[in-house]
């Protein structure tokens, strides 16, 4: 077989750019390993506006709730709620979402094989199920656990898990999350004729207990770090695969969204011949420099702070409801402190040492 683009993995970010290539008339192949588009799901399916308007297609039909108002809990029940009486995000049946964009790279021309995991490569050739394929460029879109990122001699990028357990009932137009340490937490929205329960932590957390519920459970690994390279010769990271998430949240769409728009340009230029792959990788560098690295201090702060230093900050951020409404952004989760200013130094004094040490590390991960 032979494919300009051979794309592994047929997720949000896969199916997305299979979309936007095959439409610029590229010979697009994408295997999947798994055998049914979008499930398991670990994602909640909350999508901010920015994160909706960057979508390579949108369908109104997977929207499933607005959320019109947000409720943050400490872990000792101290609430901050964020309401503003318009949308502040969008509940998306992300399994619906992920199955379209696949139907659409395929209707403009890309080859999707399901149950095809990809196994390796070869005298630069990639090892499928069934058979193998030349390709001129190959993208990586397979997730955390990312197998074309162990081929290429990369370690596996740290990650958590991500739980969503579908309950009875849920809020209606909006959501509550729970901190229950650090930057881990869980939370409760709509969903369809109920709600859904899920969580997020490390794998040593217990963090099916933190859900709160049993039913119908999904989940999967989602990246904790960013990689700053992507770009590996002939080969392309993208989504997952390349830790492209929101830090605070871990939400990846958003981000993915962007991704994909960007490299689907590149692989254009490259194959024109008027550029290389690495202006992908520049763009990246500096999303994480703008975007990114921020985020990662203030998480980093965040999870070396103890419960009751959390507490403390929740107190003195109720102070500042006024500005929450007015600048949160579900998908630029800092967008608040432009509008504390000075005032963030109060906030930082509630554990110095824990903002110290977030810097530390990330100085030392370069």
């Amino acid at each position: 077989m032979r494919a300009d683009v051979l794309v592994v993995g047929a997720g949000a970010s896969g199916a997305s750019l299979s979309y936007l290539l095959a439409r610029k008339g590229f010979d697009v192949l994408v295997v999947e390993r798994k055998r049914e588009i979008g499930r398991p799901h670990h994602c909640s399916g909350i999508l901010g506006l920015k994160a909706i308007k960057e979508l390579v297609h949108f369908n109104e039909s997977w929207v499933i709730s607005e959320i019109r108002w947000a409720l943050f809990r400490s872990p000792g029940g101290v609430e901050l709620r964020v309401d503003r009486g318009s949308p502040l995000a969008f509940v998306i049946d992300r399994t619906a979402m992920d199955k379209e964009l696949v139907e659409l790279a395929s209707s403009e021309g890309a080859e999707v094989l399901l149950s095809t995991p990809f196994k390796g490569l070869q005298g630069g050739r990639a090892l499928i199920k069934g058979g193998d394929v030349q390709y001129d460029l190959l993208v990586g879109a397979d997730g955390a656990a990312s197998t074309v990122a162990r081929q290429l001699g990369l370690k596996d990028i740290s990650a958590e898990l991500g739980i969503n357990v579908r309950v009875s009932e849920g809020p209606s137009e909006g959501y509550v999350v729970q901190v229950r340490e650090g930057s881990w937490f869980s939370w409760w929205q709509p969903w369809k004729d109920g709600g859904k329960r899920g969580a997020l932590g490390l794998l040593s957390h217990p963090v099916l207990d933190w859900t709160e519920a049993t039913g119908y459970t999904e989940g999967g690994l989602i990246p904790r770090r960013s990689r700053s390279r992507v770009v590996f010769g002939r080969v392309a990271l993208v989504g997952d695969s390349a830790g492209q998430i929101k830090p605070v949240s871990r939400g990846g769409v958003y981000m993915l969204s962007r991704a994909v728009k960007v490299l689907s340009e590149v692989i254009k230029s490259h194959f024109e011949g008027n550029g290389d792959l690495m202006s992908y990788e520049r763009w990246w560098k500096k999303v994480i420099r703008s975007e990114v690295l921020p985020a990662l201090v203030f998480r980093g702060w965040l999870e070396r702070m103890r419960k009751e230093d959390i507490d403390k900050l929740f107190r003195k951020l109720r102070r500042f409801e006024g500005i929450l409404n007015d600048r949160f952004d579900t998908d630029a989760q800092l967008e608040p402190v432009k509008g504390i200013g000075v005032n963030v130094i109060k906030f930082i004094m509630i554990n110095p040492r824990a903002l110290v040490g977030a810097l530390s590390e990330l100085v030392q991960r370069g």
